[in-house]
């Protein structure tokens, strides 16, 4: 048989030395509780307390504690598993923030090195279109030269052929003008052999 403990000590109801202790930590009703502070609980006869109590079995107090026991395990892990959750949430949010340091750095690197490359190619374009320009009037410049050249050997050709001209000229006219001489001094000498001398027969 069962032992079965009343949970109101004020309605005079005797307990066993052997649970008074686990009577006490036993949870009293609310009903209990008004029983003790309500007058006319306390004029109430014993047997009227004792039925209307509730009462709670040593098997019942064992299965509460082996409850609380597991009850405390449980909270005791489930507390473990939350430190160790705001723990890892605090590592995974400080390289959260570094990365987002690190992509706000990179960005800004980003953005400086394209505004070189955007003036590196305007000047690439300036430069280009000087270059073009350049290379229009060197064009023209050599198509000049070439013209010039060209004009200037034909020039040098004429001017061989002239000067041989020349040269062929000169002599012909030094060999008219040698023999032309020659012929004076002939035709002096005649002359002169020829003309009649006062007083010679």
């Amino acid at each position: 048989m069962t032992t079965v403990l009343p949970v109101n000590a004020a309605a005079g109801v005797s307990r066993s030395p052997t649970y008074t202790e686990k009577a006490r930590s036993a949870p009293i009703s609310e009903a209990t509780q008004t029983s003790v502070a309500t007058p006319a609980a306390t004029t109430a006869t014993p047997a009227a307390a004792a039925s209307s109590a509730p009462v709670v079995s040593v098997s019942d107090l064992k299965e509460h504690e082996a409850k609380q026991k597991d009850f405390k395990k449980i909270e005791k892990v489930v507390k473990k598993e939350g430190k160790k959750d705001v723990k890892q949430l605090k590592v995974v949010e400080k390289d959260a923030e570094s990365k987002i340091k690190k992509a706000a750095r990179a960005a800004k690197e980003l953005s400086k090195l394209q505004k070189k490359v955007d003036k590196a190619k305007l000047k690439e374009v300036k430069h280009h279109n000087a270059l073009t320009q350049a290379q229009a009037k060197h064009d023209a410049s050599l198509t000049n030269l070439t013209m010039l050249t060209e004009q200037l050997d034909v020039k040098k050709e004429d001017h061989a052929r002239l000067t041989a001209l020349r040269d062929n000229k000169k002599a012909t006219l030094e060999q008219v003008m040698a023999v032309k001489e020659e012929n004076d001094a002939t035709r002096k000498a005649v002359l002169d052999q020829a003309a009649p001398v006062l007083g010679q027969p």
